[in-house]
């Protein structure tokens, strides 16, 4: 299931972790987006245009919690994101194609998973969109045969 993001805070750190995962599948990031060399850079990224926004609370990015997952994607693309840059990774990490393509498929399961969790909420939609219609379609029946009983109270 897909993480929800409860703020904007929220769901500006799971974007920005996107925007590098994409930016590394592209192996190019932008020289306009700042230097991130750890996460407290990538919390006080902001960008107006992009929608980002930054935080205090490091609970958000915490290892643990509801966001532990993308603090773990930030750190496993982070070191790609270093090399592309030109920065000196702990690592030394280069970027090979092997890593790029694993990204791509863990990121197509993320999305494929997403994908389900979308369409059996869409068909509960569904159904419960055809149940109110069956409901609607009898206290519509049930009040025609009221509405002329009422009309006949009155005109008497």
């Amino acid at each position: 299931m897909a993480i929800k993001a409860k703020s904007p805070a929220e769901d500006s750190f799971v974007r920005k972790v996107v925007l590098l995962e994409n930016a590394v599948m592209e192996g190019k990031v932008p020289p306009e987006w700042p230097s991130i060399t750890k996460i407290t850079d990538l919390r006080d990224w902001k960008d107006k245009p992009l929608g980002l926004t930054s935080w205090k609370s490091n609970s958000i990015h915490a290892r643990s919690g509801p966001y532990a997952p993308v603090r773990a994607r930030f750190e496993a693309i982070l070191p790609l994101v270093l090399e592309i840059r030109g920065h000196a990774s702990t690592k030394n990490t280069i970027v090979r194609r092997s890593d790029v393509e694993r990204l791509l498929r863990e990121q197509v399961k993320r999305l494929a998973i997403q994908n389900e969790d979308l369409f059996f909420r869409v068909q509960a939609l569904d159904r419960e969109v055809a149940v109110l219609n069956e409901r609607l379609a009898a206290a519509s029946k049930k009040l025609s045969t009221i509405a002329p009983i009422s009309r006949g109270v009155r005109d008497a």
